[in-house]
């Protein structure tokens, strides 16, 4: 048995600069949008800019720029990099499992 602490992933990256937009809720818990996602502001949140918004502010278009990758090959890459740290789990598996987490969110 192999016993790997930690994994290496290579890939092109495309778009070449991806973006993960983001704001911060009155917790101070940062939030990540989805590309294509809009936000309605509650009062004391702070978009990616820095600009601290109140109720009723225009709408916040998600700026986030995704890499080009289907879903099931992300989860591909999941399910290698998790068996590459000998955690043996099928594809189906760490699908499921990251339907839970979205789910719980």
């Amino acid at each position: 048995m192999i016993n790997k602490a930690t994994a290496i992933l290579y890939y092109i990256k495309e778009p070449t600069t991806p973006v993960y937009d983001y704001y911060i809720d009155v917790n101070g818990n940062y939030v990540y949008l989805d590309e294509g996602e809009t936000h309605e502001w509650e009062t004391g949140q702070i978009d990616s800019d820095g600009t601290t918004h109140t109720v009723g502010d225009d709408d916040w278009d998600s700026k986030t720029i995704e890499l080009e990758w289907k879903n099931q090959d992300k989860i591909e890459i999941a399910s290698r990099i998790l068996r590459d740290m000998g955690v043996e789990l099928t594809r189906q598996e760490v699908q499921q499992y990251a339907q839970q987490l979205i789910t719980e969110q």
